[in-house]
């Protein structure tokens, strides 16, 4: 009797005695998860106040989805979308190439991408990321050289007339 009480005061007191590395593995992964989805609400929120115009807030949600989960190709392409809106392209270009370096075959950052070349007047390159882009959709070839084509013909270069006029270059319908 008295060994099997000291064997028990033995058992609990090394058993209460803290976390298991299992314990310690499982409640981090909780963590984990809770994370993702909490930065998955945040992006849901960054994505409607975008969507609605409300481009501050949009900015600052966003970021703080990125901040509780770096690794997602979407919230960096959010972010970048936004950016571009701001008219703050160098971030939104480290955002964009962050969400192309995340999900490769993903077409859309590349897009974006074009988008934003063209707005610096950089069609050369703008039409190469839209050259990517077009890999990662699923459009057969004949229809992207087209697109490709409509785009060259609609882009209008920078002069120094429109740049004094603030309109920089961008696209024209000619049909």
């Amino acid at each position: 009797m008295k060994y099997s009480i000291a064997f028990l005061t033995i058992v609990l007191f090394f058993g209460c005695a803290g976390s298991t590395k299992v314990g310690v593995e499982v409640r981090n992964d909780a963590h984990q998860r809770m994370d993702v989805m909490n930065a998955n609400l945040a992006a849901q929120q960054a994505k409607q106040q975008f969507e609605v115009g409300q481009l501050d807030a949009a900015i600052e949600t966003i970021d703080a989805a990125i901040d509780r989960f770096n690794e997602n190709a979407e919230y960096h392409l959010l972010r970048g979308r936004i950016l571009l809106e701001l008219h703050q392209l160098d971030a939104a270009k480290k955002s964009l190439t962050k969400a192309s370096v995340i999900a490769p075959d993903s077409a859309e950052p590349h897009y974006f991408l074009g988008v934003l070349h063209q707005r610096w007047s950089e069609d050369e390159t703008a039409i190469e990321a839209y050259k990517i882009a077009q890999q990662g959709v699923m459009v057969d070839a004949e229809t992207w050289t087209g697109l490709i084509n409509l785009f060259q013909r609609c882009l209008v270069p920078s002069s120094e007339r429109s740049l004094v006029a603030g309109a920089g270059a961008g696209l024209v319908d000619t049909d």
